[in-house]
C-alpha cells in the first residue's frame, strides 16, 4: 500500500505533493535536486510502527515485510514482524510479562524459527534472547490463567475443597516465572542494537517512466484552476496558486489505494485521496462518500452506534462533506446521498442532546429525544446499509459478493440443508432491505441460534457467549421494528433464549460441584484426607446438598422451557404457517 505526501522546497518553498512511489528528483519550480531517501527515509517503518501502536497487527505486518523485501536485514523491521505476528503491540509491552497474557506466543515464535535472519543474521544473538524472552512470557501467562480460573470458580461456585493450595501453587509459578522474565528481558535489552548506528540503505530509483495519458480535465483541489502535464518533471503544475501534484496520484488506479488507506484507518491520507479523484471526477460516488466517513473517523457506516463516543465528532466537517454529496449527486445518486445527509443530521442531533443532558441531566424533554433518535435511528441505519452493498455495491470487507434476487429468494432452502452461511448473508440483506418484516428476522434469528425450525429448539442450545449475546441483540432488534401484533411473539422467543442461558449456568454450576466430589473421593481413597474428621463430613454434606439443589433446578428449567416452547411452537404455526409455505 503507497503513502501520500506534501514537502516544502528547501530552497524557494514550493509545495509538491506526490506518492512515495513516485521518482520524484526536482524540484518543479526552481529545479533542486533532491535524493530519493531524502524524501522517503523511515516513512514505512513509521507507518508501520504506528499501526503496530494502534492494534492493526495486519497492516503493520504488511508494513514490515515491505521493507525486508527490499533489505532483509533490517532489524527494527524483524523485531515489528516478530512483535505484529504475536500481537504485542509495542517494544515498550515487553517490559511486564503482565502486557503479554493476551498475545499470540506462538505466532512470534514461528516468525522467531522461520525467518532466517532472526536465526542467522547479524543479530541472531538478541533474536534468539527474544524467542527465550517470549517463552517465559507464555508459561507466565498460563501460570496467570490458571489462577484467575480458580478464583472465578471459587467466587461462582463456593468454596472449592484445596482451592487455596491450587491458588498458592499457581502464585508461586508466577512468581518464578515472573523473576526468569526479568533476567531474560535485562539480558534481552544489553544486546539490542544502537538506532543510531543502523546503516541506512539507499534506494535504486528506476530512470525511464512510461508516461500514462489521460483526457480528462483535472482541477486544483485548491483554487479550481486546470492543471498543466508537464512530462519532463512528472508533474501536474497549477499555474494559479503555484502547487504542484506528483502524476501517479492520477494514474493507475487511485480509488484503489484510496480504499486501502481508508480501509487500515488512515483517515486523513484517504480523504486527500478521495479529494484528489474528485478533482479529475467531480460526481464519483465512491469518493464523496469515503470523505463523509474519514470525516466521522468511520470505516463503514455500519460501525456507527448511538454513544457518547458521537460527541467527539467533528459534526461541522461531516455536515460539510454531506452538502459536498448533494452537490455532487446525478440523478441515480441523488436518493442515496440524501439518506446519508439526514443519517449525518440525525447522528449530529444525537450528539448534540447527549451534550445538553450533561449540562441539564434532570430534562425530561433531551430523555425524551434520545428515546425519539434511538428508535429512528436504526431502521435510517439499515436503509443506508442496505443501499450500501444492495444498490450500489458496497461490500463492508471489500470483496465482490453479488446477492441476486434469485438468490436471496433461496434463503429458505439455504436454512433447511443447514447451509447457515448462505442464509445468515442472505435474511441479512433481506433484513436491510424489509427491516418491518418479521418473517426475514424470524430466519436470521434462526441462524444465529443454528437452528432450521424453532421447534427444534433445545434448553441445551448454548452454543458461545459471543453467539448468545448476538442472538439476544437480534430479538431485541425484530422486537423495536417489526409491527405490533408481534412483539408477544418476539417477547415470548426472548424468554426461551434466556432459559437457555439460565441452564447453561446451572449447568457449569453442577459441573465444578461435581468436579470438586470426585476429587474429594480420589483424596479419600489415597488417604489424603480423613473420612471420619468432622470437618470432612460438613464439607461433603455441605457440597452434596449444593449438588442436589442445582439439579433441582435444572429440572425446573427443563420443565419450564419445554412448556413454554409449546406455547411459542403453536404461536409460530400460526402466525407464520402461511407465509413460509409461500
Amino acid at each position: 500500500m503507497t503513502g501520500l505526501k506534501s514537502y516544502s522546497c528547501s530552497k524557494c518553498g514550493g509545495i509538491l505533493s506526490v506518492d512515495r512511489e513516485q521518482d520524484v528528483l526536482d524540484c518543479p519550480f526552481c529545479g533542486t535536486q533532491f535524493d530519493y531517501v531524502e524524501f522517503h527515509s523511515g516513512d514505512l517503518l513509521g507507518q508501520a510502527d504506528r499501526f503496530l501502536l494502534s492494534r492493526n497487527f495486519s497492516a503493520a505486518k504488511e508494513k514490515y515485510e515491505t521493507v525486508l523485501s527490499k533489505d532483509p536485514g533490517n532489524f527494527f523491521a524483524l523485531r515489528g514482524l516478530v512483535l505484529s505476528a504475536g500481537e504485542i503491540n509495542s517494544v515498550d509491552s515487553l517490559d511486564d510479562p503482565a502486557n503479554l497474557t493476551k498475545c499470540f506466543y506462538n505466532g512470534s515464535l514461528r516468525v522467531l524459527s522461520e525467518n532466517s535472519e532472526c536465526s542467522n543474521g547479524p543479530a541472531k544473538e538478541y533474536f534468539a534472547k527474544l524467542s527465550e524472552v517470549i517463552t517465559i512470557a507464555q508459561e507466565y501467562g498460563k501460570a496467570y490463567r490458571e489462577r484467575r480460573s480458580i478464583v472465578q470458580q471459587s467466587s461462582k461456585v463456593g468454596r472449592i475443597y484445596g482451592a487455596d493450595n491450587r491458588i498458592n501453587e499457581a502464585d508461586h509459578n508466577l512468581k518464578v516465572a515472573a523473576e526468569d522474565y526479568a533476567r531474560a528481558l535485562e539480558e534481552l535489552k544489553k544486546l539490542e542494537p544502537d538506532a543510531s548506528a543502523a546503516p541506512q540503505k539507499k534506494i535504486e530509483v528506476m530512470s525511464s517512466v512510461t508516461m500514462p495519458k489521460v483526457s480528462k480535465k483535472i482541477a486544483c483541489a485548491k483554487c479550481g484552476g486546470s492543471l498543466v502535464l508537464d512530462e519532463a518533471k512528472k508533474l501536474y503544475l497549477c499555474s494559479h496558486c503555484g502547487v504542484a501534484y506528483g502524476y501517479s496520484l492520477f494514474f493507475g488506479n487511485p480509488m484503489q489505494k484510496a480504499v486501502e488507506l481508508h480501509k487500515y484507518g488512515e483517515f486523513e491520507e484517504a480523504d486527500q485521496r478521495f479529494s484528489h479523484i474528485l478533482m479529475f471526477e467531480r460526481t464519483s460516488m465512491d469518493a464523496l462518500r469515503g470523505r463523509v466517513l474519514c470525516a466521522g473517523r468511520w470505516k463503514t457506516f455500519a460501525e456507527i452506534r448511538l454513544t457518547e463516543k458521537l460527541t467527539e465528532i467533528n459534526w461541522q466537517l461531516v455536515l460539510q462533506r454531506a452538502d459536498e454529496c448533494c452537490k455532487g449527486e446525478t440523478d441515480t445518486t441523488k436518493a442515496y446521498f440524501t439518506l446519508i445527509k439526514e443519517t449525518m443530521e440525525l447522528l449530529k442531533k444525537y450528539s448534540d442532546t447527549v451534550v445538553m443532558t450533561r449540562i441539564e441531566p434532570n430534562n425530561e424533554e433531551y430523555r425524551k429525544q434520545l428515546e425519539t433518535i434511538s428508535k429512528k435511528y436504526p431502521l435510517l441505519l439499515r436503509r443506508l446499509m442496505y443501499s450500501d452493498r444492495v444498490q450500489h455495491e458496497i461490500s463492508y470487507d471489500y470483496s465482490q459478493n453479488v446477492f441476486t434476487p434469485e438468490r436471496l429468494a433461496m434463503a429458505a432452502d439455504a436454512l433447511k440443508r443447514r447451509d447457515f452461511v448462505e442464509a445468515e448473508d442472505c435474511y441479512g440483506l433481506l433484513v436491510l432491505e424489509h427491516p418491518d418484516e418479521p418473517a426475514y428476522f424470524r430466519g436470521w434469528i434462526l441462524c444465529a441460534g443454528k437452528w432450521t425450525a424453532f421447534w427444534k429448539m433445545h434448553v441445551r442450545d448454548y452454543r458461545s457467549d459471543r453467539l448468545f449475546v448476538i442472538l439476544s441483540q437480534r430479538i431485541t432488534e425484530a422486537r423495536q421494528l417489526v409491527p405490533e401484533e408481534y412483539h408477544a411473539y418476539f417477547d415470548k422467543l426472548f424468554e426461551l433464549v434466556v432459559l437457555i442461558g439460565k441452564y447453561n449456568e446451572n449447568e457449569l454450576i453442577i459441573k465444578s460441584c461435581k468436579a470438586d466430589e470426585d476429587k474429594i473421593s480420589k483424596d479419600a481413597q489415597k488417604g489424603v484426607i480423613d473420612v471420619n474428621d468432622a470437618g470432612f463430613t460438613e464439607m461433603w454434606t455441605e457440597l452434596s446438598s449444593k449438588t442436589k439443589r442445582y439439579e433441582r433446578i435444572r429440572m425446573d428449567i427443563e420443565k419450564e422451557f419445554k412448556d413454554l416452547l409449546n406455547e411459542f411452537t403453536e404461536m409460530d404455526r400460526e402466525l407464520f404457517n402461511d407465509k413460509l409455505s409461500s
